[in-house]
């Protein structure tokens, strides 16, 4: 995991790694003879921790290796938001249009949808 910092003598944050898992391939686990944890396996568990430091909401970003019900019901157990890709046909109610901030202060238009799950224990 990277932590977006603001640094004095630079326009941009810069994403600062923080928290690193060793993940074996299912292979080299198999060998070893260990229970194989995937990545979202690891993700979860490292979300768990970080939530367990911050004591308060906070924000994950992934690509869509991350888009999975699974960790994202992880997240809402943990009060952790996740941004994510999607595939465009995944949710099937009517997308949010918003502007974000893009790189080189440039706005773009993106297309958006707010996952809403009932609150689990």
């Amino acid at each position: 995991m990277t932590l977006i910092v603001p640094l004095p003598w630079c326009k941009r944050a810069w994403a600062l790694p923080f928290l690193t898992v060793l993940a074996p391939s299912k292979k080299s686990n198999e060998k070893a003879g260990r229970r194989h944890k995937t990545s979202l396996d690891w993700t979860r568990q490292m979300v768990k921790v970080v939530t367990c430091w911050l004591k308060r909401p906070w924000i994950l970003v992934g690509d869509g290796a991350y888009a999975c019900m699974d960790l994202a019901i992880a997240c809402i157990r943990y009060h952790v938001i996740l941004i994510s890709r999607l595939r465009l046909d995944a949710p099937k109610q009517n997308w949010q249009v918003g502007a974000v901030s893009w790189y080189g202060g440039e706005q773009r238009e993106i297309e958006y949808h707010i996952l809403s799950v009932p609150f689990i224990n």
